[in-house]
Parts: structure tokens; C-alpha cells; sequence
């Protein structure tokens, strides 16, 4: 239930928020009603959900994916294999990736290290889609405030302007910082990671001679 919540709530909260102002604005008694509260709840959800979907998919097709090209922890790994006939004989494919995710799941890396490792991780995808949703919310008040300016209240500024005016700006604000906490994130986990390959690799290498050897 915690996942649910704070994996796909908060994302979707926002909208929802903007999507409340909208139907209470409409109909005065809908935050009273019985179904009110948990129609937002379900939009919310299912909101943040498909907000987390984009930001996967998003993330998988471009640069910052795991296995893109230019990650640091990939740029270690190549370095020390490309000059190694003996790490080579062990790596077929010489994928990075596949070799970065074997080693962090052997029994040679310590839970804590994979346990960090995956909480930052963690850590970086909640942010960044929390900023995402926080941006759908800020768009979303201003596509508001400028239908109630121009069209419903002919530029008179009052009390729900003011509301939404107010959600527009705090949602901007904190999915930029968001974002950026999200970014910082992902700069100490990449650091960490290129330092516990150049920790844990060579004898990661030596465990596969030692297994090796067994079979011959």
C-alpha cells in the first residue's frame, strides 16, 4: 500500500489537486460528498501512474538510461577490460552493462553496497517523477487561471485565481527542485558506483579464475 501511494500518489497529486479546485469550483458541495475525496484519490493514482510510465520510458530511451554508452560506471568497467585478455575471456559479449550487473548481484559485493546502490537509484526516479507530475500540476493551473481570466471572469482576479496562481508558481518551484535533487542523486550513486568497481573488480576477476579452475 506504501508503494501504491507513494510511488503512483504523489505524482499524480498535483493534477488531481487542480482537477479538485475545478470540481469544487463547479459544484460547491463536491468536497463534502461522499464520493469527493476518493474520486481524488483515484485520480491521483491512476494519474501518477501513467506519469511514472512516461518517465520510464523516457528514461530507458535516452542518455540517462542504465545502460547508455556514456555512464561513468560503463566508462570504468571498458577501461579495465580492454586492455585484459583475462577479463576478456570471461566477458564474451563485452557488454559493460551486463558485466556491471553481474558483478553488483555476485556474492563477492556486499547487501549493504547493492542495498544503497538500490535506494539511490530509488531515490532518483521518485524525485524525477515527482518533478514530472509537479509540472503536469503547474500546467495545469495555469491552463486554468488563464480560462478563468479570459473566458469565465473577464481578467477580474479573485480568490480562485489567487489559489491557482499560487499552485502554479509552488508547483514550478519545487519540480525544479526536484529535479535537480534528483540530478545530485544520480551524480554521488554514478560516483559510487565507479568506486566500488575499482574496489571490488579485480577480485571479482579473481573469484571467476577461482570458479574457472574448479571446471578444468
Amino acid at each position: 500500500m506504501d508503494i501504491l501511494i507513494f510511488r503512483y500518489g504523489l505524482p499524480g497529486l498535483p493534477v488531481s489537486l487542480v482537477l479538485y479546485i475545478l470540481f469544487t469550483s463547479v459544484d460547491i458541495d463536491f468536497g463534502s460528498d461522499f464520493l469527493g475525496v476518493p474520486i481524488v484519490i483515484s485520480l491521483a493514482l491512476i494519474l501518477g501512474y501513467y506519469i511514472h510510465q512516461i518517465w520510464f520510458l523516457h528514461f530507458e530511451k535516452s542518455s540517462k538510461s542504465y545502460a547508455h554508452k556514456d555512464r561513468k560506471v560503463l566508462d570504468e568497467i571498458k577501461d579495465k577490460i580492454k586492455d585484459d585478455d583475462k577479463y576478456k575471456m570471461f566477458f564474451y559479449d563485452g557488454d559493460p552493462y551486463h558485466i556491471w550487473d553481474t558483478m553488483l548481484y555476485s556474492d563477492l559485493i556486499p547487501k549493504g553496497i547493492r542495498d544503497k546502490d538500490r535506494g539511490m537509484w530509488h531515490s532518483y526516479h521518485a524525485n524525477y517523477s515527482n518533478a514530472i507530475g509537479l509540472m503536469f500540476g503547474a500546467f495545469a493551473s495555469l491552463a486554468y487561471l488563464i480560462v478563468q481570466l479570459v473566458i469565465v471572469r473577464n481578467q477580474q482576479f479573485g480568490s480562485l485565481e489567487s489559489i491557482l496562481l499560487i499552485c502554479f508558481i509552488f508547483f514550478s518551484i519545487f519540480s525544479y527542485y526536484l529535479s535537480k535533487k534528483a540530478e545530485i542523486t544520480r551524480y554521488l550513486v554514478e560516483g559510487l558506483e565507479v568506486y566500488w568497481v575499482k574496489l571490488y573488480f579485480k577480485q571479482y576477476i579473481s573469484e571467476l579464475v577461482k570458479q574457472d579452475e574448479k571446471f578444468t
